[in-house]
């Protein structure tokens, strides 16, 4: 089926009454560029409407010729919508961010459709549709939206909108309410954002003040779940509060206020909570945990660092999954020992590996809680930090000997590599020395794997790859006003990565088999 617009329709309805025009005429009588002219010429000859000499083909005669009217159906009340339509026809109920009875007409009015009969009903009074559409279509001439502070659609929402607190407030006035003494007592005026741009809505008051109004509730002023999602959206991806008021502004007509868009966003902490809390599955394969830091106002008015520990998980079909994030002013063997104990409270009875950096605490917490878990000490961070202490003069030359260590075939190459490596540099530099020797263990379990196994677990990378996309979300921002503020944005950026989570690991076959070996019992293959 072919797409015609509006200029598509009134070009060939010029050259139907028209011969032998001109494009620049062409230009001249619709109001539009040259360029665009040719353009649809171009489209209607290739559709067969048009001869190359622009007059019109038999198709072209037949579309022109053709009647073209419509009757739209919007008598009925749509009882089996109840509630959501109690005061309002179902041809006023938003679908997709779009009232259905202008989708209608503005899809008519495109298709060069403008004879169009309205059957109305319920509510029949509230509507104009002959005023709205003769200035939808003025405003489709010009190419101007229908949409918006001034598009054609707003007063009509805006009628149905306060038509429908009348509504409310006439169905709270019941015999018995009246009977008590309760009256009406003038409205209070606000204004409310819609799919449609800005509104202005009176909501009745009763000398009770018992009326509590359903279909916009008080202290409401978002009327359109499309125009929160996109909010929030625009917020996950790190737009700042400016950012996001401009984008109203140019999309909607009106600015929002950054209180407003912090009331908005803060509709995704009861998510947040919910997911916390959630239930895991019973068995993860291998966890990374890593910490990243933030600045964030204290209870004083001071800057100060937080750090988000991360729970970043493989499960059993082979995928990620954030079991949690923690933020904690500082870690400890207490602090590890609640988070693991919250793992074990949401279903998790085993982690077959963990792979940390070094977390403070981290080992004595897990061994209490999960004591079969082998801890991976990360490699690259271990490096890192003895690189550090290490003369610049001689860096090269150690990182090269101490390659023989981590980058061994075996535990048993890589402890006479840490033995050469003492041999030729503990005397100046026994402090660096020493840390190897001290996390020897927990250094080198990935020695006990196969090399799939051993690239995912000897460092910390999963998990600071996944840092490294929500930095990229949180990047701009400076400091955070409260814990709140933070975890409500990274907590979204969690919620966008995610969404590519949806394939197993690369070799995960392979790599299921390797651990259903190792483990045994702990882990089967189904």
């Amino acid at each position: 089926m072919n797409t015609f617009t509006y200029l598509d329709f009134e070009l060939i309805k010029l050259l139907y009454k028209e011969n032998n025009l001109s494009q620049r005429m062409i230009s001249k009588r619709l109001n539009c560029s040259l360029g665009k002219v040719n353009e649809t010429l171009k489209k209607l000859k290739e559709l067969n409407y048009l001869n190359e000499d622009n007059s019109l083909t038999n198709l072209g005669m037949n579309l022109i010729k053709k009647d073209k009217s419509a009757i739209i159906l919007a008598a009925g009340q749509g009882i089996r919508m109840i509630p959501i339509n109690n005061n309002v026809p179902k041809a006023m109920l938003e679908i997709n961010g779009e009232i259905l009875i202008e989708r209608i007409i503005r899809q008519l009015l495109e298709a060069n459709i403008h004879d169009i009969t309205i059957v109305v009903g319920f509510m029949k009074e509230e509507f104009d549709f002959e005023s709205i559409k003769n200035k939808a279509l003025e405003q489709l001439k010009s190419g101007k939206p229908l949409l918006g502070k001034d598009g054609a659609f707003a007063p009509l929402l805006e009628s149905i909108l306060n038509a429908a607190l009348e509504g409310e407030m006439d169905a709270h006035l019941s015999e018995d309410e009246r009977m008590s003494g309760n009256r009406r007592n003038g409205k209070m005026q606000k204004q409310v954002q819609t799919s449609m741009g800005e509104v202005t809505v009176s909501t009745p008051r009763d000398r009770n003040s018992t009326f509590e109004p359903q279909f916009i509730k008080k202290r409401e002023t978002i009327l359109a779940e499309g125009v929160a999602d996109r909010i929030i959206g625009l917020y996950a991806l790190g737009n700042s509060t400016r950012e996001i008021s401009d984008w109203m502004e140019e999309n909607l007509g009106n600015r929002v206020s950054a209180e407003t868009i912090s009331a908005i966003t803060d509709r995704v902490l009861p998510e947040i909570k919910a997911w916390r809390s959630r239930s895991l599955d019973s068995v993860y394969l291998i966890v990374w945990m890593d910490a990243i830091h933030y600045k964030v106002m204290d209870e004083r008015g001071c800057a100060v660092t937080r750090a988000i520990y991360n729970v970043l998980a493989l499960d059993s079909e082979g995928h990620k999954d954030l079991l949690g994030m923690y933020i904690s002013k500082n870690e400890g063997a207490n602090f590890w020992l609640n988070v693991l104990t919250d793992l074990q409270t949401r279903g998790v009875c085993d982690i077959l590996i963990a792979c940390v950096d070094g977390l403070k605490g981290f080992p004595d917490a897990i061994q209490s809680v999960f004591p079969d878990t082998i801890v991976q000490l990360c490699i690259v961070h271990q490096i890192r930090n003895s690189i550090k202490y290490v003369g610049s003069k001689h860096q090269k030359e150690f990182m090269r000997d101490l390659k023989h260590v981590y980058g061994a075939v075996n535990k048993e190459s890589a402890e006479t590599g840490l033995f050469n490596l003492e041999e030729k540099w503990g005397e100046k530099y026994p402090i660096v020395i020493k840390s190897w020797q001290d996390n020897w263990e927990r250094l080198t379990e990935y020695f006990q794997f196969t090399s799939d196994i051993r690239r995912m677990i000897y460092t910390t990378n999963t998990v600071e790859g996944y840092h490294r996309q929500v930095r990229k979300v949180t990047k701009n921002k400076g400091v955070f006003p409260n814990d709140t503020a933070l975890e409500k944005l990274v907590y979204l950026a969690y919620r966008n990565i995610r969404k590519k989570w949806t394939m197993p690991i690369a070799n995960w076959a392979t790599i299921a088999q390797q651990l259903a070996i190792k483990f045994g019992d702990r882990f089967k293959l189904l």
